[in-house]
């Protein structure tokens, strides 16, 4: 087809996959996926964070519809956030009024699984043990290595989805003038794999909620993606680089949640070695430059522990694929998506850096967020205006151009 266009992808995570099943199943498109790392196994798979996505009704919402079936079908509900506070007595509340109002948890390598299966199934062209290493952003050109010489490959469009230390940003940024910088928001973790029987006991077989098991050196969420889960540990504690140590395994350990070391046993011998991982947030003016645009984490990476960094990562590509629609160019569609997005950006940001701060001193839901909290639902079932939704809720599921 003469007219028919191409895109090329960098990066193959959660919002490289999501936008090769978009443009795959548009018949005007041409889609060509790399990854430096190898196809997503079982036995190969690359999610050494090890914890599940946990994604919104919004950013569900904004999936390919085909994947979207596949990918609800699998994942587990969670309606509420239950705080398990140091002497193990427990908070719960909603994270809205209706059964829409729920979180989705699912693993991430099943979600690679599944979009990766979807966008073939389209039509992509998925290029994985291919790693590029360079951009033209005029010429819409990547150079990649794959088991060899460098290779190029041109586009009509270049995405960068390659992560929040993105090669394609840098060349972005050169072009376009836009200041960026990466930066660790002080929030160290450690995520910790559970049986299903130390889940049961964690949560008491009450499967519905996101568990945050407050101590007074950080704080620890549990993401339950039945039968398994993932411990999510936080601690002023963990050192700055490099993995655990046996001494600072033991103190890690020594200062979680009483619940968490009644029921996690040997806790400090499988933290010991265990990598530690940094939260990293990047700032970005403009994401986009000629024919190269960036989304996800590449643009505006965020902690996970306040779950948005996944949704907003799909909500980029939608929203881009919604303004490529729109407008008669690419040239013209991209200042759109990049002006339709910055609010969201500047909001999630602030809101990640404060949700930080009180996670590490182990504050996260205490008296004061408690009564807000308590102050909303009265709110909202007495006075039904959907308006008094915190800010956590309005962003993960009410979002619009003005949050």
């Amino acid at each position: 087809m003469p007219n028919k266009k191409t895109i090329i992808i960098a990066g193959l995570g959660p919002a490289g996959l999501t936008a090769a099943n978009f443009f795959a199943q548009d018949s005007d498109w041409t889609v060509r996926g790399y990854e430096r790392l190898p196809e997503p196994t079982k036995e190969t798979s690359h999610d050494s964070r090890g914890y599940g996505f946990t994604f919104s009704p919004r950013g569900l919402s904004c999936l390919p519809g085909e994947l979207k079936k596949l990918v609800q079908s699998d994942c587990h509900p969670i309606s509420e956030r239950v705080f398990v506070y140091h002497d193990g007595s427990r908070k719960s509340f909603p994270y809205g009024l209706k059964d829409s109002d729920k979180l989705h948890a699912l693993s991430r390598l099943d979600f690679l699984l599944r979009a990766k299966t979807k966008a073939q199934e389209a039509g992509a062209e998925l290029r994985y043990l291919s790693d590029v290493t360079d951009v033209d952003p005029i010429a819409g050109e990547i150079t990649y290595r794959a088991n060899g010489p460098p290779q190029t490959d041109k586009g009509n469009l270049v995405l960068g989805a390659d992560g929040a230390f993105s090669i394609i940003r840098a060349r972005v940024s050169a072009l376009s003038g836009a200041s960026y910088c990466v930066m660790y928001d002080g929030v160290r973790f450690i995520t910790v794999s559970l049986e299903e029987e130390e889940v049961n006991l964690l949560t008491q077989k009450n499967l519905v909620g996101l568990h945050f098991f407050i101590s007074k050196k950080g704080t620890d969420v549990l993401i339950p993606t039945p039968p398994k889960g993932t411990l999510l540990i936080m601690s002023r504690l963990l050192p700055g680089i490099g993995r655990l140590t046996k001494h600072d395994a033991v103190a890690v350990a020594s200062t979680r949640n009483v619940l968490v070391k009644d029921v996690v046993k040997g806790l400090a011998k499988r933290l010991e070695n265990l990598p530690i991982g940094h939260f990293v947030s990047t700032e970005m003016e403009r994401p986009y430059a000629e024919r190269c645009v960036i989304v996800g984490d590449a643009w505006k990476a965020m902690p996970a522990y306040a779950g948005q960094g996944v949704n907003a990562a799909v909500q980029d590509v939608f929203d881009l694929v919604k303004m490529i629609d729109e407008y008669p160019t690419i040239d013209v569609a991209l200042p759109h998506f990049s002006s339709h997005r910055r609010k969201q950006r500047t909001a999630l940001n602030a809101l990640n850096k404060n949700i930080g701060v009180q996670l590490l001193d182990g504050t996260y839901g205490g008296p004061e967020w408690r009564a807000k909290e308590r102050f909303r639902i009265f709110l909202n079932r007495h006075l039904l205006h959907e308006s008094w939704r915190s800010r956590y809720q309005r962003l993960a599921f009410d979002l619009d151009e003005n949050p």
